[in-house]
């Protein structure tokens, strides 16, 4: 191979020339891919030069060398191997002066004071760099064609929004990094291509990943790929769609839960609901960093007193004050960054078809006073907001939340005295007004990405993400 790519200028300027080794012609003609010869520009103290990078691409010739010519392309030394481990060429600089510095080149990186060599092979590096670049480019833009002519390439019509186009901008990065590990077969073509377009959706970070196994990359692709990832914030910006247009469809989906006669029928409040929303307390806030769910009101207890750093071990039964135990369906905790408080966060959960009367607010607020009034909270200067989800209440509810004074929704509350140690809020929430609440939240980003879920999407999201705590109906087509 070395002495093929020493020889290829001279061989292919002049053709009539026949170099035989060990019995076989060198014919480096027959191998090229892609030809271009660029002009390269530098200074050096002061002074300007000129001379020419050659880059010869190899269809069938595996590998990458850097040759040092002088103008007449006569190889003087070999340069450090080069970027660009997508590629196989080499790259020959012709300059005129190259014979003085033969040997040298090795030197460049131990240069107090860079020489007109290192200036050279600095000037160089850019120059291979941008041409790569633009290879890229249009490799990519060849190779699309290609897959759409064949109707291997995995998306259909033209882009229609800007996260679809930057989307496919990254698919077609890394595809080309990896263009020959794909397989040449159609339908195996089709398949690597669909598989690497779901991984880079729902997880970019996995693609290298997931080329290392399954098209085992040199080092070099590897560390090509690494770059190329690196390099852009695509992959990040996709993970990022992805991540909010599931919030979405997460939004959508507990709509359908909670209002639709039919999806909340099928919908329990403790096997179902309660399990879903384990997984998603986002909905609820995204401050609330940690959950324990469907505990005793004395293992809250415990907890709220890890968060604090207390001691925990004398801790003694927490009851309501009819002297029964209660328990929670939902907590959240979070030290919130409110002076020297901390905050906490009770949700009490209902079934879809639940509408809350005097029983369920009473129940709350047994809740909420049985924690304020407990002696081992004494001096642990908390906030609590306890808070009542369902669908609807009845008209006694409606009044006690309405009161004036107090801000809507409030159905009991203690004075927020700066000296009391413990205060506490309890609300009742409608489920449309969480919602909204959490819809607003992501309302730049929906008008941004466009993006209505259709009943398909609802499925589709429910089954993937929840499909072991719901009834099989719920994904049953209409």
């Amino acid at each position: 191979m070395r002495i093929g790519l020493a020889l290829a200028p001279h061989l292919i300027k002049y053709p009539a020339i026949e170099v035989k080794y060990d019995g076989n012609l060198i014919d480096p003609a027959q191998s090229i891919e892609h030809d271009e010869t660029l002009d390269l520009d530098w200074t050096h103290n002061g002074t300007p030069h000129q001379a020419k990078v050659r880059i010869i691409e190899w269809a069938n010739i595996t590998g990458r060398a850097l040759l040092l010519c002088d103008d007449a392309g006569v190889p003087v030394d070999d340069g450090p191997t080069p970027k660009g481990a997508d590629f196989n060429y080499a790259a020959y600089v012709l300059w005129k002066d190259m014979p003085d510095y033969e040997g040298q080149v090795l030197l460049v990186h131990m240069e107090q004071e860079q020489s007109v060599l290192g200036a050279l092979m600095d000037a160089v590096d850019t120059k291979l760099a941008e041409y790569f670049e633009a290879r890229r480019s249009e490799r990519r833009r060849e190779l699309v064609e290609t897959w759409k002519k064949n109707q291997t390439y995995p998306y259909r019509g033209p882009a229609e929004t800007d996260e679809e186009q930057i989307e496919r901008a990254t698919f077609d990065v890394v595809a080309t990094a990896v263009r020959r590990h794909i397989p040449k077969g159609k339908t195996q073509e089709r398949l690597t291509l669909g598989l690497l377009k779901d991984t880079l959706q729902r997880n970019p970070e996995g693609v290298k990943t997931l080329l290392d196994q399954y098209a085992g990359l040199s080092t070099a692709e590897d560390e090509e790929l690494q770059r190329l990832l690196e390099r852009t914030p695509l992959s990040r910006l996709i993970r990022a769609t992805t991540h909010v247009t599931d919030r979405l469809d997460f939004l959508s989906a507990l709509r359908h839960m909670v209002f639709d006669p039919e999806a909340k029928g099928l919908v329990k409040e403790r096997d179902n609901l309660h399990k879903i929303l384990e997984r998603e307390s986002w909905v609820f806030g995204e401050q609330f960093n940690m959950m324990s769910s469907e505990i005793g009101l004395t293992k809250a207890l415990l907890q709220h007193l890890r968060i604090l750093g207390r001691d925990s071990n004398t801790v003694t039964p927490v009851t309501k004050p009819d002297g029964t135990q209660g328990r929670l369906d939902m907590m959240f905790s979070v030290v919130a960054k409110e002076q020297d408080r901390n905050r906490h966060l009770v949700v009490e959960l209902k079934a879809p078809h639940v509408v809350a009367s005097a029983k369920e607010a009473t129940q709350i607020k047994d809740y909420a006073r049985a924690i304020v009034e407990d002696a081992q909270f004494a001096g642990t200067h908390t906030v609590w907001d306890f808070m009542l989800v369902v669908n609807d209440y009845n008209d006694g509810v409606r009044r006690d939340i309405n009161q004036r004074g107090r801000d809507r929704g409030i159905l009991d509350e203690s004075e927020l005295d700066p000296d009391s140690p413990v205060s506490y809020r309890v609300w009742v929430r409608r489920w449309s007004e969480v919602l909204e609440a959490a819809d607003k939240r992501l309302l730049y980003y929906k008008d941004g990405l466009a993006h209505d879920p259709s009943l398909e999407d609802i499925r589709r999201y429910l089954k993937e993400h929840h499909g072991d705590v719901l009834p099989p109906e719920m994904f049953a087509a209409d």
